[in-house]
This record gives structure tokens, sequence and C-alpha cells, in this order.
């Protein structure tokens, strides 16, 4: 239905399919967890399998992950920088898989080709590190495998495209492609009332784990490693999400008052006591504290105890603030990441 309205788009006789358009209907057709707007490796749940959704025309590489804040740890070395690159994107699929109660993950994607399109799935692999060979390696980017799955890693964009596989189709769908769309558009619709009362969506608010006094930092003695800080001895599970006021004042219904407890939702399903704490309402934390600290630091970022949490270790995941949703009964957090993108003084979403 959406792709035969690609004349609102393109005059290609390749059917237009947006992505996010893809992306929901996925989700509707199979009641999936929307993680479309989370920065991790995939986009949707089903039961406990993870699935990274896409849409694309004959084009074999496309687009896996972005690793904009990693340059660093590349040499210009194509077998090393494979390799790095491996290690990031393992990792990222391992916070998928533990925080969001993954079992396996696939790939369901979308061809479009002349006239038509061919649905597909295939294996969503973590890279084999040890099987890693070069195949073909250029000034700008270089080609390479681990035996299952054919990769290339673009310099310019520090992106990691993977090759997909489309001999074998679930199913094709025929597309009769509109040529007087937006005739049939006025005619389903009409004329819209511009007064219709607007339907209230969730609000959302981004918090960032860090700090960008002297510098873009995870503070070793607050937040994520409140443990680490002075005074009495502390759970090494102890931490809190920061609440910078900037935010708090211009969403003050957003969050209860301070210390009125709520219903907090991980992306597992696993349901905290949360509340807003600390002098100022400065911080987000559970109850008990330990449990937040516990999930955070041992199940997705697996760190040892007392191990500092950094600022390096949540760029290698693609994850440096959360995103709290609220609901009439419950809020739900969410990871995403948005690099310098924006400081402690701006406002959330």
């Amino acid at each position: 239905m959406f792709a035969s309205m690609s004349r609102l788009y393109s005059n290609s006789d390749k059917p237009y399919l947006d992505y996010r358009t893809a992306e929901k209907c996925f989700i509707t057709a199979f009641d999936a967890a929307d993680y479309t707007r989370s920065c991790v490796a995939i986009d949707a749940k089903v039961g406990t399998i993870g699935v990274g959704i896409k849409t694309f025309v004959d084009t074999p590489f496309q687009k896996i992950a972005e690793f904009d804040e990693k340059s660093h740890v590349l040499n210009g070395d194509p077998e090393h920088d494979a390799r790095a690159i491996a290690v990031l994107r393992n990792e990222r699929m391992e916070l998928a898989r533990d925080a969001y109660g993954i079992t396996d993950f696939i790939y369901h994607y979308i061809l479009r080709t002349k006239g038509q399109m061919s649905i597909h799935e295939e294996p969503m692999l973590f890279i084999d590190i040890d099987r890693i060979r070069i195949i073909k390696a250029r000034k700008q980017n270089f080609d390479f495998t681990d035996g299952h799955c054919t990769y290339r890693f673009s310099r310019s964009k520090s992106t990691l495209y993977k090759k997909f596989d489309w001999s074998d189709p679930l199913a094709f769908i025929g597309v009769a492609i509109l040529d007087d769309i937006i005739d049939q558009l006025e005619a389903t619709f009409g004329v819209i009332n511009m007064e219709e009362p607007i339907p209230e969506i969730a609000e959302s608010v981004i918090l960032p784990l860090f700090s960008t006094r002297g510098g873009r930092h995870v503070p070793e003695r607050s937040g994520l490693n409140q443990w680490n800080a002075k005074g009495r001895p502390r759970d090494p599970n102890e931490v809190y999400i920061p609440l910078p006021v900037s935010i708090k004042k211009k969403h003050e219904d957003f969050f209860p008052e301070r210390k009125v407890h709520f219903s907090l939702v991980l992306p597992d399903g696993q349901s905290l006591d949360a509340s807003v704490c600390q002098d100022n309402g400065k911080a987000i934390m559970s109850n008990p504290n330990s449990d937040l600290g516990r999930w955070i630091l041992r199940t997705v970022l697996k760190l040892e105890p007392r191990e500092l949490v950094t600022i390096d270790k949540l760029d290698d995941l693609g994850i440096d603030a959360v995103v709290f949703t609220k609901y009439e009964d419950h809020y739900k957090i969410d990871f995403t990441y948005i690099g310098d993108g924006r400081d402690e003084e701006d406002d959330g979403l």
C-alpha cells in the first residue's frame, strides 16, 4: 500500500519505501516492541528475537553501524582496523542481547526492484574475530570477511556495511505504482478539518550520562560513578542518573515531585521502583539504589565492581544518554546517543 504511493517521492519504476515506514509496518504486523529510536543494534523485538529492519534497492552493501567517535582506535592498517571495528560491533550486539533480553538476532529486509518488492530474512551474526581476512583494501575503505559474512568499512564515513544475500526470498509482492496518487488521496480524505484536536502523545526527555564541564567526560565521583564518591562507605552498585536543572525547569511537570515514587520499566521489561532524589531534585535513583546500578553497571556495561565508567566505554557501545518516556501509570527508560550535540544547558526533548 505504501509502495504504491511512490510517485509522492520518486519517478523511478522501483517502488519507494521509506525505512521508517518499513519499520512501522513490521512492528505493527508482528506487534513487536519498538526500538527504532534507540541507539542499539536492533530496531524491534518479537518475543526474545532482536530484529534489524531494512529496506533498499538492489545494492548489496548496506549500512549496519556507525562509529563516529571511535576513529582513534584505528591505525590505518586494514587487518588491525577490521578487528577493532569487529570488537565494537560485537560489544553493541552484546549490549542489545543483555539489556533487552535477546536470545537470537535476525535481519528482516525488503528489496525493491522494478515493479516489485521481495521479503528476506537472514541471521544477524556476531563477527568471528579470529577468522577475519581482508578481501580488498582501498584508500577510503576496505572489505573483509569472517567466513560467514562480507563487510565493508568506510573510513571517510566511519561506517560499517554488510553484504546482504537476496538469493532466497521469502516472498514477492507486485507493486502497481499509482500515477494519480494526489487525486486518490484527495478523493479518500477530502478536506482536512484543521480544528480537530491533536491526539496526545507520550512525552519524552533525554538526560545525558556525561558532563561537559572541563571536556566531555563521565565524572569520577557522581552520576554513574556515585559509588566512588567520598564520605560514607557506598555500595559498588550505587548510581544515579543526573537530572540537569535546565531540563527540570523546562519540563517541570514531567517527573513527580522529589521522593514521590514511580514505576520505571527497563528495556528488558523489568520494573524498578524509582524517584527523584537529592538536594534540588538533581538525581533519579531506584529504591533500593543498587537495583539501577546493578542493571546499568553489570548487565549493560559489563563492568567489574568498582571499575569506573568512562566516556570511552559509553562511546564504544554507542550510548551516552537515556530517554525517559512518560505514560499514564509508569515511565520507560531507554538508551540513545547524542555525542557532542547537546550539553548540560540544553533542554531535553
